[in-house]
């Protein structure tokens, strides 16, 4: 949400932008740990919303890519194109 408004911040979106920042820091010595894990299996969840952003109407995409049980990739964005419906917006998000 942060890069969406790097062109024209304002004030609040600083704000919130040191919001992230404090958090990255105070959790610098988390992450994901693989040890101990006997299973190497790769799950991938997508999932959308139908036109979720009330300017453009766009609709969202977001996926999740789990290995040995844990994250390891994840994104969320808006459609390149206006969805007419919902089935429409779900056969886009895996092809994304």
């Amino acid at each position: 949400m942060c890069s969406r408004k790097v062109g024209k911040p304002t004030n609040s979106d600083i704000t919130s932008l040191k919001r992230v920042w404090k958090y990255f820091k105070g959790t610098s010595d988390l992450g994901i740990r693989f040890a101990g894990d006997t299973s190497t299996e790769l799950f991938a969840y997508c999932d959308s919303n139908f036109a979720r952003d009330k300017q453009t109407r766009r609709s969202t995409t977001g996926y999740v890519i789990f290995y040995c049980g844990r994250p390891i990739s994840w994104s969320t964005r808006k459609q390149p194109v206006v969805v007419l419906s919902t089935t429409e917006a779900d056969y886009i998000a895996p092809a994304e």
